[in-house]
């Protein structure tokens, strides 16, 4: 059996965290948002050109940046911006 394996590097701030998993994107800010009941939120600006990449095709690298933020920073939700 063949897997597909995807490497990302760790880094100790959240916003370098985000901009390796979203990688090649072009990050621009990261916003960590805690809501009213409690959910914390990262709002992520990228470059137009590169939103579609960002969030990849059926939302494949949002989804993996959203796994990774919540295993180290215990993030609820990424929305790219």
């Amino acid at each position: 059996m063949e897997k597909d394996i995807e490497v990302v590097e760790y880094a100790e701030k959240l916003e370098d965290l985000v901009a390796n998993a979203l990688m090649p994107a072009r990050v621009k800010s990261v916003k960590l948002v805690k809501t009213a009941n409690g959910r914390r939120v990262v709002y992520v600006t990228v470059d137009p050109k590169d939103k579609g990449i960002a969030i990849g095709k059926g939302g494949r690298n949002v989804s993996k940046a959203k796994l990774i933020l919540k295993r180290y920073f215990d993030v609820d939700s990424v929305v790219i911006v």
